[in-house]
């Protein structure tokens, strides 16, 4: 159900980056700097040809022209999920494991020992692991 989620909302992220050109948006910027207060519908201006290093710069993904380096780095962001699960399931299995393996592993027993003619109780007492079994 997370991964749900989060698949859900990295592709509305990249939905919602493709739904603007560059171009629209520097001729908003332009129009914001120089003062003019016409509304703008993001419509490009009128020279769409791209020169060699702005056409480098983006590629069309489903009909959506993108920055490189923009997708790039929401698919690497996306990608650290998963390793970011992966630790959290690693980590619980060393939790576990040591609480098994570290714990005090203490026996013991009792037995009635003949001794210069007398019985005599003996109770032993081991402790194996690696805590102490007193607190």
């Amino acid at each position: 159900m997370i991964f749900g989620c989060l698949v859900s909302g990295f592709v509305f992220a990249v939905w919602s980056a493709s739904q603007h050109s560059p171009e629209s948006i520097k001729v908003e910027a332009k129009k914001e700097r120089t003062g003019q207060t016409e509304k703008t519908q993001n419509i490009a201006p009128p020279n769409t040809e791209k020169s060699g290093e702005q056409a480098s710069e983006y590629w069309t993904i489903l009909g959506r022209t993108l920055k490189i380096t923009d997708t790039l780095l929401a698919m690497f962001t996306f990608l650290v999920i998963p390793v970011g699960i992966g630790q959290a399931y690693f980590l619980k299995r060393t939790v576990v494991h040591m609480r098994i393996s570290e714990r005090a592993h203490v026996s013991g027993g009792a037995n009635i020992v003949s001794l210069d003619g007398g019985k005599v109780l003996v109770v032993t007492i081991n402790n194996y692991g690696k805590n102490a079994s007193i607190h």
